[in-house]
């Protein structure tokens, strides 16, 4: 039974494909601390995928390294097609801006060893600008 509930709602998210009444839909049906958390979740494997390491992922998510672990492990078990369709949400531009983003705060986070951090900040600064699309 639960694995019939499980594919009717596969099915009426594949339905809802349309941003508005998608999100109509997840949030009249999921708690906001749901919500967050399949959120996070997804957000887990697409970093992942891009290769961050557990503590950028865990410092910018606020999740716990077992959470990531566990988020590991699926894709590491995953079959081929959930594979490609993560790397289909990666190559959507709008997620790409969104990933950009969490590069752009991750690299603040890190910076170089020695050298002059007043330029490498500059630098870090004139880059995001450049790349921002306007509107």
């Amino acid at each position: 039974m639960h694995e019939n509930l499980v594919g009717i709602l596969i099915q009426v998210l594949s339905t809802t494909n349309q941003t508005k009444s998608g999100l109509l839909f997840v949030n009249q049906f999921l708690s906001p601390s749901e919500l967050t958390m399949l959120a996070k979740r997804l957000g887990i494997a697409l970093l992942i995928k891009r290769g961050y390491t557990y503590e950028a992922i865990m410092e910018y998510l606020k999740v716990s390294k077992g959470t990531v672990a566990k988020v590991v492990g699926i894709l590491n078990t995953t079959d081929t097609e959930s594979q490609q369709i993560l790397n289909k949400i990666i190559a959507n531009k709008q997620i790409d801006e969104v990933l950009s983003k969490f590069d752009y705060y991750i690299s603040r986070l890190l910076p170089p060893k020695g050298g002059n951090w007043k330029t490498w900040r500059k630098n870090l600064e004139d880059t995001r600008r450049t790349s921002e699309r306007p509107i």
